[in-house]
């Protein structure tokens, strides 16, 4: 059977210099959870419907590879055959590297990478398929992939093996990763004035900066499809007018009615949008 090595990749746990052991289910269910997200996201975009189930037979598959020294953890491949490597094959390599970043970003609230023209012409076919695979892989894999964190503080890495030498780093799971997936909404509204940086009008989901501040939160609606055309638009237009403004004096804000989404700790993970006032 003709195979087509896609990504070459690795998990590291970042466990203290000397460490002579690390929990072997903890190390297995970190791995299997930050294998399974990648392999979903590969899957999902060859096939444009995220998987259900996964067997050996399946068309795009993780195998294991021989692991190195200095450290614990698992190097792996994600091949395609089939179908699979027909519709993947045209990507590249490089463009599924950075779907599999962005998904996983879109996952844990973070702002996702630059995209290149074909992978942003993937999470746009992708649509509503998109949506769905984040709360896929944000529900148990993710809890499985923070496994070493949970139980012994360790943070995670998955890694590009872009070279033999040169390992590009796709993402860490640590505190603050783990801390987003607890998150809960706080019932009580509030007002905030923004400017709307991201917008994706078929999802709703975009990122937004408040007045005063340099970074920005994710944002996004409760029930989509029930959302006003005109609220649509307004959220469009802001950001279509901010985007030739050069001075952030004269950047123009947006006040809006929202309910946060919050860590533990306070932080705000997400403003889920109710209305434009």
């Amino acid at each position: 059977m003709d195979k087509t090595l896609l990504i070459p990749l690795d998990i590291i746990v970042e466990s203290p210099p000397y460490t002579k052991s690390i929990n072997m289910k903890d190390g297995l269910l970190t791995f299997h959870g930050m294998v399974d997200i990648a392999l979903t996201i590969t899957q999902t975009v060859a096939h444009e419907k995220v998987p259900k189930q996964k067997t050996y037979k399946d068309d795009v598959r993780a195998d294991m590879l021989d692991s190195f020294l200095g450290s614990y953890g698992l190097n792996f491949e994600i091949t395609a055959d089939k179908e699979a490597d027909k519709a993947l094959k045209p990507l590249g390599e490089k463009v599924v590297i950075e779907l599999i970043s962005y998904f996983l970003a879109e996952a844990l609230n973070q702002t996702p990478p630059n995209l290149s023209k074909k992978a942003e012409a993937v999470v746009k076919k992708l649509d509503k398929v998109g949506i769905e695979l984040i709360a896929e892989i944000k529900g148990r894999m993710m809890r499985s992939a923070h496994q070493m964190l949970v139980n012994h503080g360790y943070d995670t890495k998955l890694r590009y093996r872009q070279t033999p030498t040169i390992k590009k780093e796709i993402q860490t799971l640590n505190q603050s990763t783990f801390d987003t997936l607890s998150a809960k909404v706080n019932p009580t509204p509030k007002v905030i004035e923004a400017v709307i940086t991201r917008f994706n009008i078929l999802t709703g989901n975009g990122r937004l900066q408040l007045k005063g501040e340099v970074d920005t939160h994710a944002f996004g609606f409760n029930a989509y499809k029930g959302v006003a055309s005109t609220t649509k638009s307004l959220i469009s237009k802001n950001l279509s007018d901010n985007t030739t403004i050069v001075d952030p004096k004269k950047l123009i804000f947006l006040k809006l009615s929202v309910k946060a989404q919050e860590r533990s700790d306070g932080k705000v993970v997400k403003y889920m949008v109710q209305k434009i006032i």
